[in-house]
């Protein structure tokens, strides 16, 4: 019996058989979920089923703080131009006056910020293509072993 004969006895015998059915519990356990997904209240639902109004000021309040952070980190200088163009006291004056906590967190911040510039922000695009690297690796490797498992492999030669 040849591979194509026991592949066609095979899916004959297959065909043969009768459909599967559903049982009798799945339309209510369905429609109750689907109820119970509707009564839901908003705000427990995926973000991406909010209205629209409220993912914007979600997304807003998400990245207005990180955007004032960045430019406190990042532009600094401009900042500090900016302040003492206005006439108002530098900031290392101006955080004296802050609680040590906060005075605390802006040391810390700026040691992360300086360890960030001369440590892992060079590394970073390193790491970044080792990523990219081992990633083209693997896909190659799954690419070979799905050849070789579905029994695609070359006729050899000879």
């Amino acid at each position: 019996m040849t591979p194509s004969d026991l592949e066609r006895e095979l899916h004959d015998a297959l065909r043969r058989l009768p459909s599967p059915r559903a049982p009798r519990s799945l339309t209510p356990r369905v429609m109750a979920a689907v109820r119970a997904r509707r009564e839901t209240p908003w705000f427990a639902r995926p973000m991406t089923t909010w209205p629209l109004a409220l993912q914007a000021l979600t997304i807003a309040l998400a990245v207005v703080p990180l955007a004032v952070l960045g430019v406190w980190v990042f532009g600094g200088g401009v900042l500090q131009n900016g302040t003492a163009a206005l006439g108002l006291p530098r900031p290392a004056a101006w955080s004296q006056g802050l609680p040590p906590v906060v005075r605390q967190a802006m040391e810390q911040a700026s040691t992360v910020l300086v360890l960030w510039r001369l440590v892992f922000g060079p590394v970073l695009v390193y790491a970044a293509a080792f990523a990219v690297a081992v990633g083209c690796v693997f896909a190659v490797c799954a690419a070979a072993l799905t050849w070789v498992v579905l029994g695609r492999v070359p006729a050899r030669a000879g």
